[in-house]
């Protein structure tokens, strides 16, 4: 049971008697019911402390609200904390509360708990119902979890699914890396961290290998057809009075109307092609490493941003290295990397699963953690 622990939740989730607004003020609402996902933290005994503030309509991946306020990374408040569910992973890294509740569609859940130095965690699609939630693509959309360890990861996923570990675990794992993917889009000081991370996974029974993917080449597209149309669908009426939104929301609800059917209707396509794919490369591997973000928490307000010599809207490389596991609707969990440098910001590494292999992949996150604790 959880007697009595305080989470926190995304303020995109139902919770009776309290209002939500989806981060904005044209949206605020009183549910009459919470969400089905708060209604099982309550049944097993959890206490919901409060809503998190977020990015407007959950459609970035800043936090930077201009509503009810930016979100500060707690490592450093001039940095963005990431989003969008930024209020999450700051309420987690700064011991507000032990645990919270977000939501993933583009990278929401493992962009801020990589920029925060939380584990952030994404089960496969459908496993933690969306019941009673404002959502932003239905298509896409993932409820997920922020903690500080994986041992209180596995302990509420367990509550919330019946999901257990197996009792014996695995000693050997195949693990592949798509370099190809991600090479060109990630700093020289993230490829440093993802070799010494890889490191770490090798020790604990990790066979690594270079994989190539050229399909995923083609997620960011696909995905943000998917994500732009689809939100458009839900919230284009807003557009009438835009006062009640923030430019950048107002702008993606704009592009989101150029998008014609038959161009949502190849995106899906798309999808499918990648998913069929990324279920024929796990028939050879356990999991594939991604970096979770090409960088470090930004400074707020920061709109480009040069990558080996290329100038990239912020965005991109960070939600083009976190489409494929949301198109795939596959578990993924993003595993922080704490800084040993003074003046250093967190950064995180993803591992991915089979869709439907949430315990395999929390029983790898669990050894990974262990071996960081006898090696500190």
């Amino acid at each position: 049971m959880l007697f009595g622990i305080p989470i926190a939740v995304k303020d995109m989730i139902s919770f009776q008697g309290y209002p939500m607004t989806a981060g904005t003020k044209a949206l605020r609402k009183y549910p009459t019911k919470s969400a089905a996902i708060v209604k099982k933290l309550e049944a097993a005994g959890a206490v919901i402390v409060g809503k998190t503030n977020m990015h407007e309509l959950a459609h970035g991946i800043t936090s930077e609200n201009p509503h009810f306020g930016i979100v500060l990374n707690p490592w450093d408040t001039r940095h963005m904390a990431g989003g969008s569910s930024g209020g999450s992973a700051v309420a987690v890294a700064t011991g507000m509360v032990p645990a919270a509740l977000g939501s993933d569609t583009a990278g929401s859940i493992r962009i801020p708990a990589a920029f925060c130095g939380v584990y952030g965690f994404k089960p496969s699609q459908g496993l933690l119902s969306m019941s009673g939630c404002q959502q932003l693509s239905p298509s896409l959309d993932h409820l997920g979890l922020f903690t500080r360890s994986v041992d209180d990861m596995i302990f509420l996923f367990g509550k919330l699914t019946d999901l257990h570990l197996n009792s014996t675990p695995h000693k050997k794992y195949k693990i592949g890396v798509p370099y190809n993917f991600f090479n060109t889009m990630i700093t020289e000081n993230t490829t440093r961290k993802l070799e010494s991370f890889l490191e770490k996974v090798s020790a604990c029974g990790g066979e690594i290998e270079r994989v190539d993917l050229p399909v995923l080449k083609k997620a960011q597209t696909a995905g943000t057809r998917i994500v732009f149309k689809e939100a458009t669908t839900i919230y284009g009426y807003l557009l009438k009075n835009k006062n009640f939104l923030g430019k950048d929301i107002a702008t993606c609800l704009q592009i989101g109307n150029t998008i014609s059917d038959q161009e949502y209707e190849e995106a899906l396509q798309i999808r499918a092609n990648i998913k069929k794919k990324l279920s024929e490369i796990f028939q050879k591997y356990d999991f594939l490493i991604f970096p979770s973000v090409p960088f470090s928490a930004p400074l707020i307000g920061t709109k480009k941003t040069i990558i080996q010599k290329k100038e990239w809207r912020i965005a991109e490389p960070l939600t083009t290295l976190n489409y494929p596991a949301t198109i795939g609707g596959l578990p993924v969990i993003s595993i922080p990397q704490i800084p040993k440098e003074k003046g250093e910001l967190p950064t995180g590494f993803q591992i991915i699963a089979e869709a439907n292999n949430d315990t395999l992949l929390l029983e790898f996150a669990l050894k990974l953690e262990e071996k960081e604790k006898i090696s500190v």
